[in-house]
């Protein structure tokens, strides 16, 4: 399952396994290897906390996906073509990633979005939009920005706490060959 996962995620990054040094192979087994822990503590966090991706959600997500697409045919296709998964394994991996996202949107913010937070993210916006070549944009609304920077809060919130539990996991690694050797 490792060699698939980082397969995938390869892919997705636009790399192939045959175009990297053997340095960069070992980082990315080690980055999948990573991923399949936090997958682990993910769950683990989504059982305690009672969150779940809702039906609709994961299929509205991959119904996105398939929208490019003339049929389900040449969707699949594609995903077994490009990513090198079934369509099972690529639903599985949408439910992740909506995984995250839906415990990341279930935490409490440690503080409020304040009226200056959004008067701070608006003139730094107004200030990158400035002279940009499609014109004038409109800016995001006040409840919209306030969403936002709520978001990005709890996404670094998660990040943290992630990370907090992934280094309080005890793994067991059973593979003999992925042990340290003993001296």
């Amino acid at each position: 399952r490792l060699n698939k996962d980082v397969r995938f995620f390869l892919t997705i990054a636009g790399l192939r396994e045959e175009n990297l040094t053997a340095a960069e192979i070992i980082f990315a087994r080690k980055q999948g290897l990573n991923q399949m822990i936090e997958d682990k503590v993910i769950q683990k966090l989504a059982r305690e906390s009672g969150v779940s991706v809702p039906q609709e959600k994961l299929e509205e997500t991959i119904g996105e996906a398939r929208s490019g697409y003339k049929n389900e045919e040449d969707f699949v296709a594609d995903i077994r073509e490009t990513l090198g998964v079934t369509l099972e394994e690529f639903t599985e991996y949408v439910r992740k990633m909506l995984l995250r996202r839906e415990i990341s949107d279930s935490l409490e913010l440690k503080s409020p979005v304040t009226d200056n937070d959004i008067d701070e993210f608006l003139t730094k916006l107004k200030r990158e939009m400035k002279g940009h070549p499609g014109g004038d944009v409109e800016l995001p609304s006040r409840e919209e920005v306030r969403a936002e920077i709520a978001r990005e809060r709890k996404s670094e919130e998660f990040k943290k706490l992630l990370a907090e539990e992934v280094e309080k996991a005890e793994l067991v690694i059973l593979e003999p060959s992925l042990k340290e050797k003993e001296k």
